[in-house]
Formats: C-alpha cells, structure tokens, sequence
C-alpha cells in the first residue's frame, strides 16, 4: 500500500508541475513587452542607473571567443548581451599614475557591478533571467605569471554592442570617452534589438600610447597587439610606488580621443613617469 501511495503521489506532483508551468508561462506572454520595447526600456532603464553608453548585442557576435570565455559558458540559456560603459573623471585620469587613479579603478568597479546588479534585477523583473559579468577587477583568470585574462572579454562584447573599436593600447576606444572607460556586460535570456556597430573608427594612429608607455609593451603594428609580460611588470612597479592597486593608466591619459587639444598638450608637458 505505501508503495502504491508514493506513486500516485508522484503522478500528482508531476501532474502539478505542468499546471504551474503552463500558468506562469501565460502569466510571462501577457506582462512581456516586445523585443524593441523592452531593449528602449533597458537602455532607458541603464542610464537613469548611471551608464554613461548603452549597447546590446546577440550572442552569436561572440562565436570566435576562445574556449571557455564565451557568454553561453556563463549563462547557457542567454541570447543577448547588454554592455555597459562608464567614464573615468578626467581629472583622476590626468594623475595617472598615482594612487588617486588607482583608487578610481576600484571605486568604478565597484559602481558599475551594482548597476549591472540592479539593471539584471530590472530584467528579472519584466519575466526573463538576467546575469551580470564580473568586472575585470573582480573576473579575473591568471593563466600564469606572465599573462591574465576575464572570464569573458567585456571588450569584445562593447566592441560587438557598437560602443568602440580596438585601440593599439589593447583598450575599448569609445568616440566620446576614448579609451577613459569601464565596461560591464548583462548577460539574459531576452532576445534584444542588437545596436549596430560602430562605423568610423575613433583610434587617429597617432601612436602617443606607443610612445609614452613605460613598459614599451604597446606595438604601432595592430596585428602585433600588447606584450601582457611587460605590461604586468610595469603595473607591479606602479604599484609598489603609488600604493595603490596594481593599475597604469598612461596609455588612457596620453589618448587624444575625445580630449581637448590645449588640455592634452599641457597633460603632455606635465607628465612624469614613475617607471
């Protein structure tokens, strides 16, 4: 009898289970709104939060990601990506190097990981699930020594969101920021309009990053990129001298994209290298 009665209670469970399913999936069809809508309400929803740029992208545009740094490696089920960017304020970044801007990283991250908490709570909210990527600070893989990289290449995905190009410092350069931003991604299962990408590039090649790295870590030949090794380095000096987190920042402060020409050549003649 106990044997019968544990499997009629599991038929009733099962029965149960596809009652609920079948409620909450006509209770998401009438609150959704459609694809445009809800991508307007995100973007919208993102700058009241704080971001300075909104973009969005599909998975799909992150199918020549390495192994195992693809967005489905964090969330399966996602189709889209919401990307975040916020500036530095100029006057931290003027400093670089020093303990001020370094603090600033810290502070950043710290500001743009609540804001992807409460725009994936936003998401949530309107039926889908919804999960941000660590910024590089706290999503952070050190395959060795010498070498170290995100979970997932936010750079990849604002670059994929329209928000940048590819910079020869091996940064995100955004047409009104340049180079002076941090970036967060959203993963979520919601099928977004993705935002089209970027159709000038802001880099001029004027090579200044190439020049005043410290490290000398940074090639005027694109396909060469950045040497990490000498890049790492140079970061763990910068550290030991400032104090503060182990962050340069040259290459971003030396960036005329998006700077002042006057204010640049007086960052220019001020500048003093710790390393």
């Amino acid at each position: 009898m106990e044997k019968r009665l544990m499997e009629r209670d599991a038929v009733e469970v099962e029965i149960d289970v596809d009652s609920i399913a079948k409620l909450l999936e006509s209770q998401q069809g009438e609150k959704r709104p459609s694809r445009d809508e809800l991508t307007k309400q995100i973007r919208a929803f993102a700058l009241k939060a704080g971001a300075d740029r909104v973009g969005f992208a599909l998975y799909e545009s992150m199918d020549e990601a390495p192994e195992g740094r693809h967005p489905r490696d964090i969330l399966p089920t996602g189709k889209s990506m919401v990307v975040i960017v916020k500036r530095y304020l100029e006057a931290t970044v003027d400093s670089a190097p020093s303990f001020y801007s370094a603090l600033q990283y810290t502070q950043l991250n710290t500001y743009i990981e609540r804001m992807a908490f409460d725009i994936s709570c936003f998401i949530e909210d309107q039926g889908y699930r919804a999960m941000p990527v660590p910024a590089t600070q706290y999503g952070m893989r050190v395959t060795s020594y010498m070498d170290f990289v995100g979970v997932m290449s936010q750079r990849h995905a604002a670059i994929a969101a329209g928000l940048g190009t590819w910079g020869l410092n091996d940064l995100l350069i955004t047409p009104d920021f340049g180079p002076r931003v941090r970036i967060i991604t959203i993963l979520t299962d919601a099928e977004l309009t993705p935002s089209p990408k970027l159709d000038r590039d802001p880099c001029i090649g004027c090579n200044l990053c190439v020049k005043y790295c410290p490290a000398h870590a940074i090639s005027a030949d694109r396909s060469i990129g950045i040497d990490k090794g000498k890049c790492m380095l140079c970061l763990m000096e910068t550290k030991r001298k400032t104090g503060g987190e182990g962050t340069c920042g040259i290459c971003q402060k030396v960036c005329p994209v998006a700077r002042d020409s006057a204010h640049l050549r007086e960052v220019l003649a001020n500048h003093v290298s710790l390393v």
